[in-house]
C-alpha cells in the first residue's frame, strides 16, 4: 500500500561535523543541511501545499519525478525555492520547488560516522566515505542502519546503501551518476481517527496505538545520470535522467477509527492491501546561451523535460473489528484479508519550454518563460475498460526585481503550472488512487532589505489558486471546488551580534475554498492560518567549541471541517539544542543534543480528509558526528 510512507521518520541526509543550518540560511523559507532544518516551509509544505505531491522536486535544478525518499547517502540537503528565493530561477512552480543538493564529493579521501540515540526508540549509525580513484574521479558512498521512531513505539527499520560518483576530466565536462537502495522493514501504521460532528477526539497519549501485527515491508530505489557541458563562455548543456521506484514487498495496512463519538467510542476498521508498486522515469535536457554587453547580461534557455510513470494500487479489503475506544491499545487477532487485483495508472508528461533571464547592474533583472505541456493519463481498473484523460496547455511565467536603493529591492512574479495532486488518502473510497494533474497559478511580490551587511529581511505577499481535492458526499476523493491561498511572508536572517545568528520567519495565510456544489466559501481543512518560527544560534566566545540553539514555533488555528463547523486551536512549541566540537588528531568530532517540544505541548495532526493523529510530545535526540 503505497500511501502513507511519507509520514514515516526518514533517514537523515548526509551529516557533516560542521553543518549548521542557522548560519547557512540565506532566508527563513526553508533549508536542510544534514539532520538540521530551519525555516517556515519544508519539503512537504510550502504556502499550504505539498511540493512533492505536486511534482515540484528538482535535483540540482533538473526536473525529477520523485516516487521514493532520497536517502542520505546521496543528499547533503535541500533548499526551498519560493518568493524572493525563486527570483531568476528558470521554470519555477506555483507551489514552490524543493531543490535537492547531491553530496559534495570532496577533493580528498575522507569519511564520516554518525551515531544516533533518540528520539524515543530511535537508534542508528550512518557511515559515509569519499574515495579519490584518480584526480578527476571522486566517489562518495555510504551505508546506514536505522531504527526510526516518530512516536513512542511507532518504529520502522531502514537499511540504506548508496553512491554518487562524479567524473570531471576538465573544467568544461562533469558527469555524475548515483544510486540509492533503501529497504524498509517492519513498517508500523499509526491509526487515523475520524469524527462525525463538530468536535475533536478526546486527548490521547502521543504514542503508537496500532496493531503490533500490522507491519509491512517495502523497497525504495533512486538512480540517475547527470552531465554538465560547457562548450564556451556562451553555451552550456545540462541534462539528467532519473529513475525512482517504490515497491511493497509484503501486504500492507491502514488502521482507522471511524464515526468517533465525543467519548472516544468508534468503529474500528482495518484494511489490507496487496503488493503495490510505483515506478517513474523522468528527466530534463537544458541548453543555455549566455551573452553580455555593455548594458545587459542575457541568458536564454531551451528545456525539454518529461516523465513516464506507472502506479499499481487498490485491491484492498476492509475488515470491521467492532467497537473500540481511540487511544486504547486493544490488540485483535490478525484478520484474513482477501485482497484483490490492482489498478494500473499510467502517466505521461512532456514539457518544452523557453526561458529568458536578463540583468543589468543598478537597473534590475527580469525573467520570462513559456512552456507547452502535453499530459496524458490512463487508468485501467480490474475488469473494466481503460479511462483516458489528457491536457495540453500553454503555461507562462514572469518575474522581475528592481533595486530601489543601495539596500532595498522590490520583486514581483506571476507563474502558471500544471501540477500533480498526489494520491487519495486512506479515508477515501478510492484510497491510493493517483489524482490527475491540474492547472494552477500564483502571483507574489515583496521587498528585500539589507538592514546591515550581515542582516537581511524579506516581506512578501502571495496569491495562489488551484483545484481543491477532498471527499465528496459518497466519500470519493476528487475535485470539489477551488482553493485560494493568500497571505504574507516575513523573513529575517543574519548575524545579530558577535556569535549570535538568527533565522526568523512567519507566514500569515487565508486558505479559502469555494465549493462547487454550493459556491460557498469555506476554509481548507488542516491548513494553519499562521506559522511562526524563530531560531537563534549562539556560539560562546569563552568556550569556542560550544554553541547553543533555541527554536520557538507557533501555529495558528486550523479548520477541521469543510463547513467551518469547528476548528483546532493554535499551538506553540519550544526546542532547545547544543553542540560541542573538538579536534581528535586529524578528525573532527561534534556532539549534538536537543530537546524537542520542551513543554510537552499536545496537538493534533490533521490530514486533508479529516483524519486525526497526535503530534509527538517531548523528545530527546543525541548524536555524535566524527569526520575526517
Amino acid at each position: 500500500m503505497l500511501l502513507g510512507y511519507l509520514i514515516l521518520p526518514a533517514s537523515a541526509v548526509a551529516q557533516h561535523a560542521g553543518d549548521n543550518a542557522v548560519t547557512s540560511a540565506e532566508d527563513a523559507f526553508g533549508l536542510t543541511k544534514g539532520t538540521e532544518s530551519v525555516g517556515i516551509y519544508d519539503e512537504s509544505s510550502i504556502r499550504g501545499f505539498d511540493p512533492q505531491q505536486a511534482g515540484n522536486t528538482r535535483i540540482e535544478g533538473l526536473y525529477f519525478d520523485q516516487r521514493s525518499f532520497l536517502g542520505g547517502r546521496l543528499i547533503d540537503g535541500s533548499v526551498i525555492r519560493v518568493g524572493a528565493s525563486a527570483q531568476g530561477y528558470s521554470f519555477p512552480a506555483p507551489t514552490g520547488i524543493v531543490d535537492y543538493q547531491l553530496r559534495d564529493p570532496g577533493q580528498k579521501p575522507g569519511g564520516t560516522v554518525v551515531l544516533y540515540a533518540g528520539p524515543y526508540e530511535t537508534k542508528a549509525i550512518d557511515a559515509d566515505a569519499r574515495l579519490t580513484l584518480q584526480s578527476d574521479l571522486h566517489v562518495p558512498f555510504g551505508a546506514s542502519y536505522r531504527v526510526d521512531a516518530a512516536l513512542p513505539g511507532f518504529t520502522t527499520t531502514v537499511i540504506d546503501v548508496g553512491a554518487a560518483p562524479v567524473w570531471t576530466p576538465n573544467d568544461q565536462v562533469s558527469v555524475r551518476a548515483f544510486f540509492d537502495w533503501r529497504a524498509l522493514r517492519d513498517i508500523k501504521v499509526q491509526p487515523q481517527i475520524y469524527v462525525t460532528g463538530p468536535y475533536a477526539p478526546p486527548q490521547i497519549a502521543a504514542r503508537y496505538f496500532g496493531q503490533e501485527w500490522a507491519k509491512s515491508n517495502a523497497l525504495e530505489t533512486n538512480a540517475g545520470l547527470m552531465t554538465h557541458l560547457i562548450f564556451d563562455q556562451r553555451w552550456r548543456l545540462s541534462a539528467g535522467v532519473f529513475r525512482s521506484t517504490l515497491r511493497d514487498t509484503s501486504i500492507s495496512y491502514t488502521d482507522a477509527y471511524t464515526v468517533t463519538a465525543r467519548d472516544g467510542t468508534a468503529a474500528h476498521v482495518l484494511s489490507g492491501y496487496p503488493k503495490g508498486h510505483a515506478v517513474s522515469i523522468s528527466g530534463e535536457i537544458r541548453l543555455t546561451r549566455r551573452t553580455s554587453g555593455l548594458s545587459w547580461a542575457n541568458e536564454f534557455s531551451l528545456s525539454i523535460r518529461g516523465r513516464s510513470s506507472e502506479d499499481f494500487y487498490g485491491g484492498f479489503d476492509d475488515v470491521r473489528a467492532g467497537v473500540a475506544n481511540v487511544g486504547n491499545i486493544a490488540q485483535i487477532p490478525t484478520p484474513e484479508f482477501r485482497v484483490g487485483p490492482l489498478t494500473k495508472d499510467s502517466n505521461r508528461l512532456v514539457a518544452t519550454g523557453l526561458a529568458y533571464h536578463g540583468a543589468r547592474d543598478h537597473v534590475g533583472d527580469i525573467t520570462l518563460g513559456v512552456q507547452k505541456i502535453s499530459y496524458s493519463k490512463q487508468v485501467k481498473e480490474p475488469n473494466s475498460n481503460p479511462v483516458h484523460e489528457s491536457d495540453r496547455p500553454w503555461r507562462f511565467y514572469g518575474a522581475a526585481s528592481v533595486p530601489i536603493s543601495s539596500r532595498l529591492a522590490g520583486y514581483a512574479g506571476y507563474t502558471q503550472g500544471l501540477e500533480d495532486a498526489g494520491i487519495a488518502p486512506s479515508g477515501a473510497t478510492n484510497r491510493g488512487s493517483v489524482l490527475a494533474a491540474s492547472r494552477t497559478w500564483q502571483r507574489d511580490a515583496g521587498l528585500r532589505l539589507a538592514l546591515t551587511p550581515n542582516i537581511s529581511t524579506i516581506i512578501g505577499v502571495f496569491d495562489l489558486r488551484k483545484p481543491y481535492f477532498n471527499l465528496d458526499g459518497s466519500g470519493f476523493y476528487t475535485i470539489i471546488g477551488t482553493q485560494r491561498n493568500r497571505g504574507m511572508e516575513f523573513s529575517l536572517v543574519g548575524q545579530i551580534s558577535r556569535g549570535l545568528n538568527l533565522v526568523a520567519g512567519a507566514v500569515l495565510a487565508k486558505p479559502e475554498v469555494t465549493l462547487a456544489q454550493s459556491d460557498i466559501d469555506s476554509r481548507a481543512v488542516g491548513q494553519s492560518t499562521r506559522v511562526v518560527q524563530i531560531t537563534a544560534d549562539y556560539a560562546w566566545s569563552r568556550w569556542p567549541a560550544l554553541s547553543t540553539q533555541i527554536t520557538f514555533s507557533n501555529y495558528g488555528r486550523r479548520a477541521a471541517a469543510l463547513n467551518n463547523s469547528f476548528e483546532l486551536p493554535g499551538r506553540s512549541t519550544w526546542d532547545l539544542g547544543a553542540r560541542y566540537q573538538v579536534a581528535i588528531g586529524q578528525s573532527v568530532a561534534t556532539l549534538r543534543g536537543s530537546i524537542q517540544n520542551v513543554t510537552n505541548s499536545f496537538g493534533w495532526d490533521l490530514t486533508e480528509d479529516g483524519g486525526f493523529s497526535p503530534y509527538p510530545g517531548r523528545s530527546y535526540l543525541l548524536y555524535l558526528t566524527i569526520e575526517r
